[in-house]
């Protein structure tokens, strides 16, 4: 099991910071065997052809950076835009943690303007604590809070002309999810009902990799490239 830091689970995997010596570029081990081109948004989260940015190189590597947006009430719009001109998938949450119908319309939007795959961000129904603690209650109500979220912001992607592409839990939800298999059959079960060709986005080697390749849906595995990880 790997674990992410309990005071803020998620994270861009680059830093985005404008600054001389920080950038969206690996560091040296990487850069040997990684390049980054603008062909191929949602490189390992499904295709994407109808949402692709032209090509600027004819590199033959690509790595999918993806981020949480769409979580603020309308004053955050202008980072999110900057970050979409920077990432190639974008987990939008869906109301419940964070956003609203309104934020989740203009993020899609901007997402599909820009080429960006789509995904949704489901949490426990936690808008005061941000979806960051574990809250005790029925699984099947749970499930349900989940089902609704990620029907709410595929139906606001239908309503623009947009695709759903994938799924990753939000906060506390994925780190229960990361190491609680029965949680984690549940919520592939949930994303394999609403659709079998949406992609679940989860922690390589966790529980939710594992019952979400076991439920039969696609899996992508993603790191925290800004992370020391732990020995477990």
């Amino acid at each position: 099991d790997r674990r992410e830091a309990a005071e803020d689970e998620e994270v861009v995997p680059f830093d985005h910071r404008s600054s001389r010596r920080r950038g969206d570029h690996p560091p040296h081990s990487f850069r040997r065997s990684f390049q980054f081109r603008g062909l191929g948004h949602g490189a390992y989260l499904g295709e994407a052809a109808a949402f692709q940015q032209p090509s600027r190189t004819n590199l033959t590597r690509t790595i999918d950076l993806n981020a949480d947006l769409g979580e603020h009430e309308g004053d955050g719009a202008s980072s999110d835009m900057a970050m979409l001109d920077v990432v190639s998938s974008a987990s939008i949450a869906c109301g419940v943690h964070a956003g609203s119908p309104s934020v989740m319309e203009m993020t899609v939007k901007a997402a599909l303007e820009r080429g960006v795959t789509i995904g949704a961000h489901p949490s426990y129904p936690d808008r005061d604590g941000f979806g960051r603690r574990e809250i005790e209650m029925p699984v099947e109500q749970l499930m349900q809070s989940v089902r609704d979220q990620i029907l709410a912001l595929e139906h606001t992607c239908a309503m623009n002309d947009a695709r759903l592409a994938y799924v990753k839990p939000h906060g506390a939800l994925y780190n229960r999810a990361a190491r609680d298999s029965a949680l984690a059959s549940q919520l592939a079960g949930v994303v394999l009902g609403i659709n079998p060709r949406l992609t679940m986005l989860a922690l390589y080697g966790s529980e939710l990799e594992k019952e979400s390749r076991a439920a039969g849906l696609h899996v992508a595995c993603e790191a925290f490239i800004d992370r020391a990880y732990m020995s477990d």
